[in-house]
């Protein structure tokens, strides 16, 4: 389907695990930051629909830490 429409499919290279209900927005950042580097590709959820209730408020409490790490690093997120 995808291929079909032009579309480039990929898959994660990084995840935070963001949807586990031990995760906090430490261990997410930390977790989907590990190693990522040009080209990483990092998966997070902005739902809690299949997750522990709620989780996706310490994926965004998580993304100010994540997006300081990459800057650090000198990258910049871009949509695929």
């Amino acid at each position: 389907m995808a291929n079909a429409r032009g579309w480039r499919t990929l898959l994660w290279t990084q995840w935070g695990r963001d949807w586990e209900r031990r995760a906090t927005a430490e261990s997410i950042a930390a977790r989907v930051t590990q190693g990522a580097g040009e080209g990483s590709v990092l998966l997070l959820h902005d739902a809690d629909d299949y997750s522990a209730p709620g989780s996706w408020r310490r994926t965004v409490a998580a993304l100010p830490r994540v997006l300081a790490t990459l800057a650090d690093r000198g990258l910049q997120p871009v949509a695929p």
